[in-house]
């Protein structure tokens, strides 16, 4: 999905979409407009396991470099390398 095509039956606005009404608007922007890299913050908080692999269908298809910051374990499932950091000062572990 590209700029202007949406994410149908990913995002959608309303009851009972497993997603928090902040994180909608801004996990659709940042998902609708693509850009060369995503930085996502604990992006699938409160998000239902079945729609969060949705999300991270939608991200990979986007093509773009992700950068992504989890401590839930089902999140951490879905990413294709993690990297663990201890801190402060904030270190590579």
């Amino acid at each position: 999905p590209g700029p202007g095509t949406g994410l149908p039956g990913v995002l959608r606005p309303g009851p009972g979409t497993g997603l928090p009404g902040v994180l909608r608007p801004a996990a659709g922007r940042a998902l609708h407009r693509g850009g060369s890299a995503l930085l996502l913050d604990e992006p699938f908080t409160g998000v239902d396991g079945p729609r969060a692999v949705r999300l991270m269908e939608a991200v990979r298809a986007l093509e773009a470099p992700v950068l992504l910051s989890a401590h839930e374990g089902d999140t951490l499932a879905l990413a294709d390398q993690i990297f663990f950091f201890q801190g402060p000062p904030l270190k590579r572990v």
